[in-house]
């Protein structure tokens, strides 16, 4: 085989497997997955509950809250623990890539085949597996919604499988 086919679809492999960690790492939705680019990632070693994290700076998040900005979020991707399996994944890939070069070169539909594909499931599996990962290990989706700028807490409420009487009052806001 030629070193170049096999450089080719090493690469290949790394991209759906860094995309599928990325959909999981930040609970994000396939759009918001695909405007990250290399520049966005940084490591940052003043975070002492995780040895040395990589953060994904300025991730884009799709749903706004009424009559503002599309906000983004700095989101720590950790190297242990739960989550550092993904995050090794996402550093692999990233070594093929260029400064400034966008991660995902495809749109939403091509995506969408890639996880279907590899997993057999649709994108926003490994957004809501994330959140209810999140929201019960916090057990709090208020904590979680006001982590992640979501607008109205009660969409992720029904992640939570502890007593949502806790939240109950927050949850009308």
């Amino acid at each position: 085989m030629h070193a170049g086919t096999q450089y080719g679809r090493d690469k290949l492999h790394a991209r759906d497997r860094a995309l599928l960690a990325l959909i999981y790492l930040t609970s994000g939705r396939i759009n918001e997955a695909l405007k990250i680019i290399k520049d966005q990632f940084k490591e940052m070693k003043e975070l002492s509950y995780y040895p040395d994290p990589d953060v994904l700076h300025n991730f884009w998040v799709s749903k706004r809250k009424r009559g503002k900005r599309h906000p983004t979020l700095d989101l720590p991707l950790p190297r242990v623990g739960t989550f550092g399996p993904f995050t090794q994944l996402v550093e692999e890939y990233l070594e093929y890539l260029k400064k400034g070069e966008k991660l995902f070169p495809f749109g939403t539909s091509r995506a969408w085949v890639i996880v279907n594909h590899i997993t057999g499931k649709w994108n926003h599996y490994f957004r809501a597996q994330s959140l209810s990962y999140q929201v019960n290990r916090i057990g709090s989706a208020m904590r979680v919604a006001k982590q992640r700028e979501v607008e109205n807490p009660r969409t992720i409420a029904h992640y939570y499988k502890g007593n949502w009487l806790v939240d109950k009052e927050e949850l009308k806001e």
